[in-house]
């Protein structure tokens, strides 16, 4: 297990709480940048999550591997909730039901 994955209780409570605002790197990714770093979330092909730490060029420094269960859980949460925000995707539904009810 990576250094970098005991970050993830840490990532995905500030993401519930609104602190962190995560972008669409399309393809399954996503993005946050917290200063001169970035933090990236890919699914990959398999379904595998992965949580990346990158420095201020894009340059991955870091990324997960080999998780413990409970932390593969969160950052499976993580990822959900990342790809939620940045997709914006309770709102779309919103807008959804807001047409389907006018039609």
């Amino acid at each position: 297990m990576s250094e970098l994955a005991t970050a993830i209780p840490s990532l995905r409570a500030k993401t519930l709480e609104g602190r962190i605002s995560w972008e669409d790197l399309a393809g399954g990714s996503f993005i946050t940048r917290l200063g001169e770093l970035s933090v990236e979330l890919r699914r990959d092909r398999d379904g595998d999550i992965f949580l990346s730490l990158l420095d201020e060029s894009g340059r991955r420094i870091e990324r997960t591997s080999d998780l413990p269960p409970q932390l593969a859980q969160m950052l499976d949460d993580l990822y959900e909730r990342a790809r939620r925000q940045a997709l914006r995707v309770d709102e779309r539904i919103d807008a959804l039901h807001k047409k389907l009810d006018l039609l």
